[in-house]
């Protein structure tokens, strides 16, 4: 991403890929500073939990050693969360981990832990978890749907950030045929829209036949 502009932040924290054509401090990817223990052992103390088998948070191992390197992410579509309370000169601040705590898909367990996001095309979102047994899975916000796994966050970064930067253009546009999200998600964006129509009521509807009507009058 070099090529397309660099800015660095403080200490290691950096924007890389600049894209003008998207806004004028639109970038392809940002990394932050990473944690101390201090900062780590506080962002824990303040995130909510939900189990009833610890009488708090505890941020599992793998995150909490990328947490040590980068207060979270943001790649294309894909933010990975941190300590938002953080500003990084240059930089900026991540999402905050401890909401998505909270606001789970259906049918998610409480045990397993949110750490980021990928976003569709439009109307579809898919929450990143670690379960208990550290894999990473990417889940449908509306329905709980799984649509990939991975063996492990390791395995997930080093796959689809790779991915996520091949896909795009020179001015950030995805490429034809690319698809933002990994695995059966082919009809996440359906699914994701029907879940918005449902939660809007008879507005939805309406608002469905009048973009129909619109396409018809084109």
């Amino acid at each position: 991403l070099e090529p397309f502009g660099v800015v660095d932040g403080a200490f290691e924290a950096f924007r890389a890929g600049h894209m003008p054509e998207k806004g004028p401090s639109w970038y392809s990817a940002t990394v932050f500073n990473g944690l101390s223990e201090a900062e780590l052992s506080k962002l824990e103390d303040r995130l909510p939990y939900l189990g009833s088998e610890q009488s708090k948070a505890v941020i599992p191992a793998p995150l909490r050693e990328l947490l040590r390197v980068t207060n979270g992410l943001h790649c294309h579509n894909l933010s990975i969360y941190g300590e938002q309370g953080r500003i990084d000169h240059g930089a900026g601040m991540p999402f905050d981990l401890g909401t998505p705590q909270l606001e789970r898909p259906p049918e998610v367990p409480n045990t397993w832990f949110c750490f980021g996001s990928m976003n569709g095309l439009w109307f579809s979102q898919g929450a990143l978890f670690l379960t208990d047994e550290e894999t990473v899975v990417l889940v449908h916000r509306d329905t709980g749907d799984i649509g990939a796994q991975w063996d492990g966050l390791a395995e997930f970064l080093l796959t689809e950030i790779p991915h996520l930067l091949s896909i795009h253009d020179s001015k950030g546009d995805v490429l034809p045929d690319a698809s933002l999200l990994p695995g059966s998600t082919q009809d996440w964006e359906e699914k994701a829209e029907r879940a918005k129509r449902k939660a809007a009521g008879w507005r939805g509807y309406v608002h469905r036949f009048m973009d129909r009507l619109w396409g018809w009058w084109s």
